[in-house]
């Protein structure tokens, strides 16, 4: 469900996501906080890096004080007049997607870790699969732990078997140095 602007300071005013953002008011995303949709609510923020393609950063809350972790996400921006003119909301069902899975398993997750969905996590419908890191702009907080949801292709999974994932998320990094999921990127060669 989408909200209209509402302050979120409570968990905003200090902190990296403060040092970052400042005072911009994040387009809010609010779910119920049930085991189906653990997310209570999903902050989205416009970002304009000079390293990174302006994108929206999806930022999660309702895992920090069960599981000292909270999960993000970002999504490279379209121009204007080319799609939708707010943030997009199939990230926040990726989240809680995420978010479910360490709710029904009762363990956190750890950079490297990955699931594969059953269905597309893109509208398009070619992104099925998505690993974590370590936020690259919010992953030195010590608590809770910030971890990125970055989306892959299918024909990346082989890369993540043993230690194979540290190798592929080194070439996404360098592909887009904040991991912005591009829903329409071709699959890292092999």
């Amino acid at each position: 469900m989408r909200l209209p602007p509402i302050r979120i300071r409570t968990r905003l005013e200090t902190g990296p996501l403060a040092a970052l953002y400042g005072e911009q008011e994040p387009e809010i995303f609010s779910g119920p906080g049930t085991r189906e949709e653990p997310l209570t609510t999903v902050g989205v923020f416009e970002a304009a890096p000079q390293e990174a393609p302006r994108h929206w950063h999806y930022v999660g809350f309702g895992l920090r004080d069960r599981f000292a972790l909270e999960l993000t996400f970002r999504l490279v921006r379209v121009a204007r007049g080319e799609g939708p003119v707010g943030a997009p909301a199939w990230p926040v069902g990726l989240l809680q997607r995420f978010a479910r899975h360490v709710v029904e398993s009762g363990v956190g997750f750890e950079e490297g870790h990955y699931l594969c969905l059953p269905t597309p996590v893109d509208p398009g419908g070619r992104l099925r699969c998505a690993a974590l890191v370590k936020d690259p702009e919010l992953g030195a907080s010590e608590l809770p732990a910030y971890y990125q949801v970055v989306a892959l292709h299918e024909r990346e999974l082989p890369s993540m078997a043993d230690d194979g994932w540290k190798e592929l998320i080194a070439r996404l990094r360098a592909a887009t140095p904040l991991f912005v999921t591009r829903p329409d990127r071709a699959p890292l060669p092999a």
